[in-house]
């Protein structure tokens, strides 16, 4: 008799992603840690604020990721990201961290969310090399939108 291999943590990511259809899952040791539907780099961000939720070693499925969660990532010390969507800036990133990716589609950039220019927050990592220093623009970024009227700008 053959047993059932066990899926690993990043499968069980985008299994729990897509089937609650969520932006983000994180899952290390075969438990759900963090789910996230707002997009952007907001779910993320959050949980790298909470210290109670310890993400090293942990795998990450989300629907989208820029260069920004991916600096994030290797801030939080995730082992492995598979994204729906990876910019090459991205994956240079992950590659750099040593973190292992895999991608539903590579892409050349992340658009901002009317497709006629580079996403905000992938420009902002892009004048980054150190993920702590890119985490901080990151967090920077989110107040000061936070702190903006609502208007048609895309969310984080």
């Amino acid at each position: 008799m053959q047993s059932a291999v066990e899926p690993s943590d990043v499968e069980l990511a985008r299994a729990e992603r897509e089937r609650r259809k969520l932006r983000l899952a994180i899952v290390r040791d075969g438990q759900l840690l963090v789910t996230g539907e707002r997009g952007g780099v907001a779910d993320l961000l959050e949980a790298l604020r909470r210290p109670e939720v310890d993400l090293a070693g942990a795998s990450l499925s989300d629907r989208v990721v820029g260069r920004a969660a991916a600096m994030l990532a290797r801030c939080a010390g995730i082992a492995a990201v598979q994204a729906g969507v990876l910019s090459e800036p991205a994956a240079e990133a992950l590659a750099a961290g040593g973190i292992a990716y895999s991608a539903e589609r590579r892409v050349p950039r992340i658009l901002n969310r009317t497709g006629d220019d580079l996403c905000p927050l992938e420009r902002l990592s892009l004048e980054q090399s150190d993920p702590q220093e890119c985490r901080r623009a990151v967090e920077a970024f989110v107040a000061a939108m936070a702190s903006r009227p609502p208007s048609s700008e895309p969310s984080v």
